[in-house]
């Protein structure tokens, strides 16, 4: 006949959980955790970019359409990188009536937006095809906030 074995822990060869084993899994949960506070920071790091891509092409069909309003006024619109445009007439007290005197406006009210809204904010626009009216707005910003001149470009080129 088998007898059936059945040992007896007694609370002399375990009371519970060892120290080391304690140890290893809080370093485990925080290595955990900290793998998941990079995920957050990185997360937060990339939306923060897109918001100002987003930003950056706001401005950019900004300033296209304000061109495709006043067509006659396009070549006073071209500005290269770092410019800044001379004392334009104030067109909401003063009466604009030729097409540089608006586009001086437009072009003095899309720079003041775009450097308050982008780190680093700078516009250059050319005309690429002067036989169609083909222009490219190029806008460079600091994504990283770095404060280098590592400065990232978006261009949109459009006709009127």
């Amino acid at each position: 006949m088998l007898k059936a074995h059945s040992r007896n822990f007694s609370s002399k060869n375990q009371a519970g959980v060892s120290l080391i084993e304690v140890m290893i899994a809080v370093l485990v949960l925080g290595i955990g955790l900290l793998g998941i506070i990079n995920l957050q920071n990185r997360s937060l790091e990339y939306n923060q970019q897109a918001y100002l891509y987003s930003q950056a092409t706001i401005l950019a069909w900004d300033i296209a359409e304000r061109m495709q309003a006043n067509p006659d006024g396009g070549d006073d619109y071209l500005i290269n990188f770092g410019a800044k445009v001379s004392s334009a007439t104030d067109c909401e007290v003063t009466n604009c009536s030729s097409p540089s005197q608006i586009a001086q406006w437009d072009l003095a009210q899309w720079l003041e937006t775009l450097e308050r809204t982008l780190p680093q904010g700078k516009a250059e626009i050319t005309q690429e095809d002067p036989d169609v009216n083909e222009y490219s707005v190029v806008i460079e910003l600091d994504v990283e906030k770095s404060g280098t001149n590592n400065l990232d470009q978006l261009r949109i080129t459009f006709r009127i």
